[in-house]
């Protein structure tokens, strides 16, 4: 589709939906972005993403959905949102801990979706979700995250000890781990484990771990001590991907 009629379609949608919208030259739509970012032409006002959040994983084996649940007392779980699990494998969660760049959130969001990751749990000292966030994730976190993007209302710590009483496994990501290929499923609902930008996952959380994984590389000959991990958004699609196989019923 050219650009011309690609405007036309927005235009027309805003129209249909009586969203109000204003024509404005080149420089309006810099200075409304702060000209740090590819506007493509359209520049969208809106208020802040409503973020769900939980505080409890569930699985309902018998239909085979993912439950989110969040007390909003302390009486009952009085809140949840389910999720229908694709047909022939278990849950996979996505859980960041203290995951500090907006970018790299908006990137893991976007490889959630893309390779079918169930939903992600943000722990409360993670990046907020932002329009640098949206940017990176290329529109998706106003989409998958909408509804599959979940801040926890508690400790990181306290979700996964709670997931591991439940029978879940939990998958943390080491420098220096088993491979994916390794890795064997017992049939069960999985979490994957991503931490912090420069300290990775904490050691109380990563103790609860009943797998440890490394990604292994193949650096050029005189390279092979130059890296020892990936960055986190990388390291992530590449996780959900080669996980997913491994969750089949």
């Amino acid at each position: 589709m050219d650009k011309e009629n690609q405007d036309l379609d927005i235009l027309n949608l805003a129209k249909s939906i009586n969203l109000s919208f204003k024509l404005v030259d080149e420089k309006t739509l810099r200075r409304l972005t702060n000209e740090e970012k590819s506007h493509q032409g359209v520049v969208v006002s809106c208020g802040p993403l409503k973020q769900n959040s939980v505080e409890e994983l569930g699985w309902e084996p018998e239909t085979n959905t993912l439950i989110m649940r969040n007390r909003k007392n302390t009486t009952a779980l009085d809140y949840q949102s389910r999720h229908p699990v694709p047909a022939g494998r278990m849950p996979l969660v996505v859980v960041l801990e203290h995951v500090s760049c907006p970018s790299n959130m908006g990137m893991i969001i976007r490889n959630a979706c893309c390779f079918g990751a169930d939903a992600i749990v943000i722990s409360r000292d993670s990046s907020p979700l932002s329009a640098t966030t949206s940017f990176a994730s290329g529109g998706l976190m106003e989409l998958y995250g909408a509804s599959r993007v979940h801040r926890a209302s508690r400790t990181i710590l306290g979700i996964l000890t709670a997931a591991r009483n439940s029978g879940w496994d939990i998958v943390n990501t080491q420098v220096h781990g088993d491979t994916v290929e390794q890795y064997r499923n017992e049939k069960r609902p999985t979490i994957l484990l991503l931490g912090n930008e420069a300290t990775g996952v904490s050691s109380s959380v990563g103790k609860l771990a009943n797998f440890n994984l490394t990604i292994k590389g193949s650096p050029l000959p005189g390279f092979e001590n130059v890296l020892d991990s990936l960055n986190v958004a990388v390291a992530s699609g590449i996780l959900i991907q080669s996980l997913l196989p491994k969750l089949k019923i």
